[in-house]
This record gives C-alpha cells, sequence and structure tokens, in this order.
C-alpha cells in the first residue's frame, strides 16, 4: 500500500469515527427515586449488548447496601475486588470469577444464567456478608492463578502444585481449587492437608490431561463443583476432611491406567524442531529431579534441557528426531554446563558431569554407551516410576 493510499485509508476510518458520534443519542431519564434508577440499569441489560455480570452484581449489591454517610463502603470494597483480579499477572477476569465464587458454595449454573440466581439469594439480610467474602475470595483467587502471590515460602509446595495446574491450563478444578484455599485460610484445613490434597489434583491431571489428553466429561466439572461445595458446608476439620479423602479416592479411580499412560508418556518429547511440549518436558524432569534429590547449582528456573544424545544426530542412522527427542535422553543443567557439553560423546559428558561434581542420573552412570534402544529403555523406566512414585495419588 503506497502512502497515499494509507492517508486516505486512515482519512476514510476518521471520517467513519465523527460520523458514529455524530449519530450518537442521549437519552436522559428522569426519575423520582433511587429504586427505579436501579431498576432502569438492569432494564437496560435487555436491550442491545449485554452487561457483564460484574456490573449486575455490583449494582445489585449498590442497591442493597445503600451508603447513608459519605463513605461508599460499596464503592471501596468493589473497587479492591477489581484491584485484586486486575492486577494479578495471571489471565483471569472478575466474571469469571464471580463465576466460580459460586460454584465453590452454592450449585454450579451456566453463566448466563447466574445473575437471576445470585439476585434472589442475595437480600439485604445477607448482602454485607456475601460482599466481604467476595473481597476475600478475589485473594484467594488470584492466588490459585498466581503462586507468587501471598504463597510464603513454608507453602512452596501448595504453590508449586497450583503452578503444574495453571501448567495444564485447567479450568474445570477452579472451583475445587478455590474452596481449598479457603479452607485453608480460615483455618478448616492444615497446610499438611491442602498440600495432600492440591497434589492429588496435580497427578491426576498429569495423567488426564497432560500426558493422555484423556477427553473430559461433563462428570469431572460436576465432581469438583459438588467436592467444592460439600467442603465449603463443612463445619470443622473432621467433616473437611472425611471430604477431602473421598474426593481424592474418585481422583484415584478415575485415573487412566498405566498401559494407557505407557504408551502417551513415551511420545512426550523436546527438540528445536519441535518445541510445543517444552514447558511440560521441563516441568517432568523437574519432579524427577526433586524426586531423586539431584542438587544444581541454580535455581530450576535458570536450569536447561540437555540431550545427552546431541541433537546434531537426527537424521543419522539409528537416531531420528523422535528418539533424540525422547524423555529418556534429556535431563535438566546449567547453562554455562550446557554449552560445554554440546556436541560431545556420551562417556566425555559423564566424565565431565562426575568432574564438575554435578549429581549424575544413576541411568547415566550404570551405562557404557547410549544407543536408541537404550534411551527407549530408559523412557519405559520413567514412565514406570512417575506412575507409580511421582505422580501417584497415595489412599
Amino acid at each position: 500500500m503506497s502512502e497515499d493510499d494509507k492517508h486516505t485509508a486512515k482519512v476514510a476510518r476518521l471520517k467513519k469515527v465523527r460520523d458514529s458520534v455524530f449519530n450518537l443519542k442521549v437519552i436522559f431519564v428522569k426519575l423520582e427515586n433511587e429504586d427505579d434508577a436501579y431498576l432502569i440499569f438492569e432494564t437496560l441489560n435487555t436491550r442491545g449488548k449485554d452487561l457483564a455480570v460484574t456490573d449486575l452484581v455490583k449494582n445489585h449489591f449498590a442497591k442493597l447496601l445503600r451508603s447513608k454517610n459519605a463513605v461508599d463502603s460499596v464503592k471501596i470494597k468493589w473497587s479492591t475486588i477489581l484491584e485484586t483480579i486486575h492486577e494479578s499477572a495471571a489471565d483471569i477476569n472478575t466474571d469469571s470469577f464471580i463465576y466460580h465464587f459460586w460454584a465453590s458454595r452454592h450449585e454450579a449454573v451456566p453463566a448466563k444464567k447466574l445473575y437471576p440466581v445470585v439476585k434472589k439469594r442475595i437480600d439485604a439480610k445477607n448482602a454485607r456478608v456475601y460482599l466481604d467474602a467476595l473481597v476475600e475470595d478475589s485473594k484467594h483467587y488470584r492466588a490459585i492463578h498466581e503462586p507468587s502471590f501471598r504463597w510464603e515460602k513454608a507453602e512452596r509446595r501448595a504453590a508449586s502444585s497450583l503452578s503444574a495446574i495453571q501448567l495444564f491450563r485447567l479450568v474445570q478444578p477452579t472451583p475445587a481449587l478455590l474452596s481449598l484455599v479457603r479452607a485453608y485460610n480460615e483455618k478448616k484445613i492444615r497446610l499438611k492437608t491442602l498440600v495432600r490434597a492440591l497434589e492429588a489434583i496435580e497427578n491426576f491431571h498429569f495423567a488426564f490431561t497432560a500426558v493422555t489428553s484423556s477427553r473430559s466429561s461433563g462428570g469431572i466439572s460436576g465432581m469438583y463443583a459438588s467436592f467444592a461445595r460439600k467442603l465449603y458446608e463443612s463445619r470443622n476439620s473432621a467433616e473437611a476432611g472425611v471430604e477431602i479423602d473421598a474426593f481424592i479416592k474418585k481422583l484415584r479411580e478415575r485415573r487412566p491406567d498405566y498401559d494407557e499412560f505407557e504408551v502417551a508418556f513415551r511420545q512426550i518429547g523436546y527438540t528445536n524442531a519441535n518445541t510445543k511440549q517444552k514447558g511440560l518436558v521441563r516441568y517432568i524432569l523437574r519432579r524427577f529431579a526433586e524426586h531423586h534429590s539431584y542438587k544444581f547449582a541454580v535455581d530450576f528456573d535458570d536450569l536447561t534441557i540437555e540431550h545427552l544424545a546431541p541433537q546434531s544426530l537426527i537424521g543419522t542412522d539409528p537416531w531420528s528426531d523422535e528418539t533424540v527427542g525422547a524423555l529418556g535422553n534429556l535431563f535438566l543443567i546449567d547453562q554455562k554446563m550446557n554449552g560445554a557439553l554440546e556436541n560431545k560423546s556420551f562417556n566425555v559428558k559423564v566424565k565431565m558431569l562426575s568432574d564438575g561434581r554435578y549429581s549424575v542420573p544413576q541411568f547415566m552412570t550404570l551405562a557404557d554407551s547410549w544407543t536408541p534402544e537404550k534411551v527407549r529403555l530408559h523412557s519405559n523406566a520413567m514412565a514406570r516410576e512417575a506412575y507409580d512414585a511421582i505422580w501417584s495419588i497415595p489412599s
């Protein structure tokens, strides 16, 4: 497009905006009382573009909790909710928050039908309690989706499971996660119980979602919503513990069997030409490293993926892209050593790691050479250990 054409297009667009502004119609409605104002607001929602659930719910609270002085408590508290959600580094919004807030406490309803249900249940008697609950739960909701928010060092295992759940791009467990984090913050359950439940969800979806890509039915969503409500309704730690035990049992029963898991696990891989699963591969290798207590000179986030049989072998007999990228051929190492290892042979790499006082995985120290068959066998061994130990769901 020439400069003249670009200029003409800009002028045409500006004229279109100008004409739209000139064609706007402003209707001034004078009302006799405040009640009519709230009614008009809701009525307009049935015309043209739908108002967001957030706007409707805020309007409902404003109607029920009218300020009797200069301090508008609804405005202040609603601003707190919006700030908590909108300032998050995670991709969350207030409509989704309100939907999951409701599903974690009451019956789950489609988003488009949510407001009438909320309006019917929240009245002048309980409005302030619900508004305060929304303020608190907005913090829990952000902490679920942004594991660096509000979690202390002693709670890092809980934050780690939440990070994994976000890596798997899961939405279905959200009501359950919100109910669990709420119960923990209200001291209904202890940290140990919270971690146990979060790890069960993480480990279930590692097999069900991340590895086997199993199709999820409405039963999974219903299971999470039902558990969330039962946990919310539990009156003490003992009742909460019973609900969590029953929930974890259901996860265990729905877990894919080993044969299905192994086949899918062997297909996970990473090369420079196949980067789609890089995040999942890093997560898997990290969990293996943590399980075996491997020591590194840098934080996990600074580690890189090393190919034991180098990528330069791809296309040379008998090394294929799938074999070189397979999990059985991968391990984590710091960037400096990764560059030093480069395309060196297997035996030289093992010696360099040993001389550098790195934690050398046992499968390396026991091998005198490295072949595609050994990659296959190690991948199978990793699948077995992953299913039976690292991502198990204990009773």
